[in-house]
This record gives C-alpha cells, structure tokens and sequence, in this order.
C-alpha cells in the first residue's frame, strides 16, 4: 500500500541528542496527524524551500531528489554541448603567498581561457591580464577589510561588470579554487557535463566540512574547489557581502551562509579532496583521479616544472559506455560511466510506491520498512566476511561481499546506493574494487568490495596460497578498479569536537583503522543521515504549489532574519575564534533592524566583517 503523503512542516535535526527511538514516535505522530498535501503535481521548484533546510546533500542525496517523478524529475542531464569554454575559474591568491598561484598557473591553469586571480596586489609571475587587485589602499602588514573579502564583493559586482575581471556570457559554471589546488580537467568536465540540469536549478558542488569553523553549520571547503551553476551564481551575487549576506571571518562561512539564505543546496562531492588542517597530505594527485585537490604544492607534480592534462584518448566521451582505459580502472571514472547510462535511461525509470511489509497500519513498527523502503542504498545481499574467513565461506553468485580485516567499519548505504546504480552499466567483466598501490606485485590489502561470481573464482588460488594481486586479478580476467573511497581516519577532516566530519564520511565507502568509539560514532552519523535523507524528501514530496513561488522563499529569508534572537545567541559567546555563538552574533547583528550602524568587528576583535549597504 502506497502511504498517503503528509504534511511535515519541520524537521528534528539529526544531529541533536534525540534517541532514534523518540525520533521514530514524532515522526509516526506528524504524520498521523499532518492533512495531506494539496499539490499532488510537484515539480522542481522545490529548490526554493531549500533554505529551511540547514544542513548539507550528500552527492546521493541530490541524484536520488532530482531523479524522482514526484518531485519534477528526472531533473539532471548530459550537457552534451559542454566545452572548457564554458568553466570559468577563480583563484582566490595573495602576494604573501604568490608561489603557490604561481605553482597553479605553471602546472594546470595555464590551459584555462577563462580564469581569475583575485588578488591583493599584482603577483609577479602570473599574466597581469588575468589578475584583478582589490584593496583598499592600507598599506602592507594592515589589516585590508577589501582585500580579506574581496571574493565575496567580487562576486556581487561581477553582475556589472563587462571589463576585466567579469564573466563571458557564455558561462555555465563558476569553479572557486583557493591558490594551492590541482584540477583533473578531463574528470571536472565529465563531472559538470555529467550533473547538467533541465531546469537550471540553482546547485553549489564542493567538498563539505561539517562542524569545523562553526558548530552546526556546514561550509564548503576553500582548500579544494567550488562549483557554483550559473544560476546559483546569478542567485546568491545579488546578497554577497551585502547586508543580508555580509563577509563573516572567513570565505567558507560568508559562502555557506549566502547559499543557505538564497536557497542554493550545497551538495557534498567525494571527489573534490580537501586538504584541511590535520588531513594527511596526497604525495600523487594524479592517482586516485579526484576531482579537484588541495594540497598541490606538497605533492610530486607540484615539484615539477611541467603541467600535465591527463586526458583520455576518447576524450571528450559522453556516451554510455565501460570506460575505455587500459589497466586499472579508478571509482571516479566508473561514476562517470554510470552517470552518463543513468541519464540515458532517465526517461524509462519508474518510481516504484513504497509497500509496507507488516500491512497497512502505520506505527514504529512499520515505520522501518516504509522509509526502507524509499531510502537508496538498502541492499540485502550485500554481506561483511573477515579475510580469515573467506576459505570456509559458501560465497552465492547474486550477492555482493565486503572483505575485510576485524575493526573496519563498513557505510553500507554508501556502497549499496553505488551497487544499485551500477546496474546501469553495460555487461562488464567481474569488478573488484580495492586500494591499488602502484607495483603490479604488490599485495592488495583489504577492503576488498566484489561479487559473488568473482568470489567463486579467487576461492581456489586464495586456498592454494595465492595473494590478491592485480597480477592475479589481470591474469584471471577481472577488472581492478582503484578505490580511494576505501580511506583511514588521517585522511578525513575533522570537526571541532575531535571526530570525523559528518560531511566528509558521506562519500566513504569505508574506514579502516577506527578505534570502537570512532566506528561507533560513524554509523551513527551513517544514520542520522539516511534519516535526514528520507525526512527532506517527504517535506519536498509534501510541497504545495504556493510552497515553491518566490514569495514563500522570501518569507523563509525573513523569518532567517530574525531567527537568532538576543537571548538565545548574543550575550553568549564562545571563546575561541569563529565559534558557533560569534557566528551567529554577527549575523543577527547585521539583520536586526535596531541599528543602522553596521558594526566594521564582531563580540571577538579578530573578527572582520565586512557587510555593504547594497540597497
């Protein structure tokens, strides 16, 4: 039985202290209770809802919305007309730090047409017809109110500008780099043609830091990179470093907050690496095929006095196809692959309605199933064996098997949205998927990730002594695919309390050397996020027609306005710099209407801020 959608106006953060249990009997209450929704027809205007929402969309999250009848969809396409013309980059860089944009410029950015550098003052070494100054004239070793925000200004003024520094008409996508990031361009183009839009929604791209510069806020990560559409650009340029969107201490948070305000969804990208502060440097940033990563200046290309543009002999390749590369294959090239057959197959998908296994009636027990049920990710034959164990193991031909050593932690909703859109491949060899080192006659350590028919096969040599190698798998015929996703806690950001961002765990597939409270504290952010996941798509499902007009968004910005009020947030502050109650200080500052004075520092000195006075 379909289950009647209800009206479900807020949302219990999946972050608080709550229980799952209590959680479970709110949300049976709501929607119990809740009327149904008027607008059966949904479409995507959903978007404009999205600033209620305080929290980031796992990659997962934004293809399974934007896939779904119910809300407009299928939504993404292949912008099969994509060219690099279309991209534009801007590098936010600083005299003090000039070899690193130099560093950038030698390697990849040269290739770039369309490139900006933001800068404080002109930077020797870089072509001074792509470079825009901004400062206000304080001398060096000042602090420059400008010059610290000058992305943010930057970004409302570029709508004026048809000079240098603006934008060709032609853009589709703005990249935001900080000045010491390697871009893969082949893997950014797929990614970009492969994540178009039919309706030009609004949609930011980035590697998502949850709980690190602010408590229960999420901001997107300057150290990588940041691809805004052209109308998320057009959305949020009208309120950057304005009033209602001023510059807050930092680039990520002015950023993050202006997304949240105009309604932009900032969506949580694996591929786009952040080199945060105690992440573990990338020596290669050419092996695991990311996206986008920091940290280019301590890794061996950065050392090098040549760029290099690693570009298939297909390329550009747009088709639904197994990829094309020799030897190993890398994850991002199989999303790729996926990605292009899922767009391709849009229009034939069906949403299956949700069943309810334990009959019709709703209660704690059936609200399990149900949200099951409509979540990605639920597999059941996806099962965890110990390395030790696989001898003795009867491995089945329609089942998928996580290899792996005692204390790896398994994100089983990860890797089962991953399987499901794998079907939509073309007949391939049996896949495994594993850390790959660079030596043919290293041994693969585990976590290994394949199926039941390449179980069977590597049982005998397994039980004969043999190790898993590529030579091994390359000898047997099976696909090696490199799998970075596979990853260790010093490879992960970390939050203000000490753990792993909720973020940056949900485009990983596992964690290989947590201690029983770190596993224990994954699986429960692995949780609250397939809850959130489910609790966004019924409030979107539940959107009437007047839900989704511009005037609803602007009363969701005026009730923002005076969401932090003076009791709650202002007379306390927090002691260490861009905390949680400064943040919120300064913004409920610049929104109250008790002042026109626009005050030039925060509660904490240190603080710029800078918010113009753009009516």
């Amino acid at each position: 039985l379909r289950l009647p959608k209800r009206a479900v106006l807020f949302i219990v953060r999946p972050w608080s202290s709550y229980s799952q249990m209590w959680r479970r009997w709110w949300l049976v209450w709501v929607l119990l209770l809740g009327k149904n929704a008027d607008g059966a027809e949904n479409r995507s205007c959903f978007w404009s809802a999205a600033a209620r929402f305080e929290r980031f969309w796992s990659l997962a999250d934004y293809e399974h919305f934007t896939s779904l009848p119910s809300l407009g969809g299928p939504l993404l396409r292949v912008d099969e007309d994509l060219g690099m013309r279309h991209i534009s980059f801007v590098v936010v860089a600083s005299l003090e730090r000039a070899e690193y944009a130099v560093r950038m410029e030698r390697t990849w950015m040269h290739s770039a047409a369309n490139r900006i550098y933001l800068v404080d003052a002109l930077i020797p070494g870089l072509p001074p017809s792509f470079q825009m100054v901004m400062n206000d004239g304080a001398q060096r070793g000042q602090k420059d109110a400008v010059a610290m925000s000058r992305l943010m200004i930057w970004m409302n003024q570029v709508k004026q500008m048809y000079s240098v520094g603006s934008l060709p008409d032609d853009m589709r996508w703005l990249v935001i780099l900080g000045d010491d990031v390697y871009i893969n361009t082949a893997r950014l183009y797929y990614f970009l043609a492969g994540h178009a839009s039919r309706d030009d929604h609004p949609v930011i791209f980035a590697h998502v830091l949850s709980d690190t510069e602010v408590y229960d806020f999420d901001v997107p990560c300057t150290d990588s990179a940041i691809a805004l559409s052209r109308s998320a650009l057009a959305r949020i340029s009208q309120h950057a470093s304005c009033k209602t969107c001023p510059y807050t201490g930092s680039n990520a948070i002015s950023l993050a907050y202006c997304a949240l305000y105009t309604a932009v969804p900032l969506v949580h990208v694996p591929g786009f690496r952040c080199q945060a502060d105690g992440v573990a440097d990338e020596a290669d940033v050419l092996t695991h095929h990311w996206i986008a990563t920091g940290g280019l200046s301590k890794s061996t290309l950065g050392q090098n006095d040549d760029g290099l543009h690693p570009f298939e002999s297909d390329f550009p390749n747009l088709q639904c196809e197994l990829p094309r590369a020799e030897g190993v294959w890398t994850y991002q090239q199989v999303a790729e692959r996926i990605r292009f057959c899922k767009a391709s197959q849009a229009a034939d998908a069906v949403e299956q309605p949700p069943t309810l296994s334990h009959g019709s009636e709703l209660s704690p027990e059936t609200l399990e199933d149900y949200f099951q049920a409509r979540w990605p990710g639920s597999v059941d034959n996806l099962e965890e064996i110990l390395v030790g164990d696989i001898l003795k193991t009867e491995f089945l031909l329609d089942h998928w098997y996580f290899l792996a050593s005692a204390g790896m932690w398994l994100h089983r909703a990860a890797v089962g949205h991953f399987l499901q859109d794998l079907d939509y491949l073309p007949p391939h060899p049996d896949l495994v998927f594993a850390y790959v080192d660079q030596s043919d006659d290293l041994a693969l350590a585990p976590p290994w990730l394949l199926n039941g028919r390449a179980a069977q096969r590597l049982h005998q040599p397994l039980a004969g002594g043999a190790q898993l190698t590529p030579a091994l798998l390359k000898k047997l015929g099976m696909k090696l695919v490199h799998t970075p996703l596979f990853s260790q806690t010093r490879k992960l950001p970390r939050s203000l309390t000490g753990a792993v961002s909720a973020a940056a765990l949900s485009g990983v597939w596992s964690v290989v050397d947590g201690d029983e409270w770190t596993r224990q504290d994954l699986q429960l952010k692995a949780d609250d996020r397939r809850f959130y996941a489910g609790l966004l798509q019924e409030n979107f499902e539940d959107l009437t027609e007047d839900e989704c007009s511009d005037e609803s968004l602007r009363r969701t910005q005026l009730w923002q306005r005076f969401l932090h009020n003076d009791d709650e947030h202002i007379k306390v502050v927090r002691g260490f710099q861009s905390g949680r109650r400064e943040f919120r200080t300064l913004h409920a500052m610049y929104r109250s209407k008790v002042s026109d004075t626009l005050p030039l520092r925060g509660v904490l000195q240190d603080t710029v801020l800078v918010a113009r006075n753009c009516d």
